[in-house]
Formats: C-alpha cells, sequence, structure tokens
C-alpha cells in the first residue's frame, strides 16, 4: 500500500515535467531524505519505520502519511502536522505561546505525597 501511494506523491510532484530537474534525486533533496532511501520506498523494497522520516513525509503530504503507514494518529502528531505548516520564521513566537501554555498548565506536587494539583492562577 506504501508504494503505490509513495509513487503516486512522486508522479503528483512531477506532474508532467520528466527532466532531470524532476528526477528520483530531486525529490529525495525536496522531501530531505536519502535518494537510496526515496528509490527503496519507490520500488517496495521498504517502509519508513524512523520518527524523523515519518515527520519528514507528514511536513510534505500531510498526516495522511500516519494511514497509509497503519499508525494510529495521536494529537501530538497532529500538532506536530500543523506546526511543519508554518513558516520557519513563526517558530520563535510559536514557541513562547507554547512555553506560556505550558506554565498555564505546570502542576504542583501535593506535600503529601498524595497527588498533583495545578499552580493558583
Amino acid at each position: 500500500m506504501f508504494k503505490n501511494w509513495f509513487a503516486q506523491k512522486y508522479r503528483d510532484w512531477r506532474g508532467d515535467d520528466i527532466t532531470r530537474a524532476s528526477s528520483i534525486t530531486a525529490f529525495a533533496r525536496w522531501l530531505g531524505i536519502n535518494q537510496q532511501v526515496v528509490d527503496g520506498y519507490l520500488k517496495g523494497d521498504n517502509v519508513p519505520r524512523h520518527r524523523s522520516t515519518i515527520d519528514k513525509l507528514v511536513a510534505k503530504f500531510g498526516p495522511e502519511v500516519y494511514k497509509v503507514l497503519g499508525m494510529e494518529v495521536t494529537p501530538l502528531d497532529q500538532v506536530i502536522s500543523e506546526v511543519t505548516k508554518l513558516p520557519e520564521e513563526a517558530y520563535p513566537e510559536l514557541l513562547s505561546k507554547i512555553q506560556d501554555l505550558l506554565q498555564e498548565y505546570q502542576v504542583q506536587e501535593l506535600p503529601s505525597g498524595r497527588g498533583r494539583i495545578p499552580p493558583p492562577r
């Protein structure tokens, strides 16, 4: 299933242009994945297993990658998928907002050790 899906993504990326500029090497470069690995995916020799490779595919093709690989999509996967759509210059602002959110949800240990409570607001 992955082989056919990935081959279609390559054809979609290439379009009608079958020149050297649209080669598998250029596709691999665009994905940020080793050309030999991409070639293996196209031949059906292997499928992505490493999280970093899967994240690169999700950044280009969206969360459908998880479904094609038979993976469960977690809320964190969805967040990562959405973040990769942002331009890199938005990352500092995003990081600041995430840090604010973490502070809001930060929890403290109860003195008795019986549980956790949210900090006072």
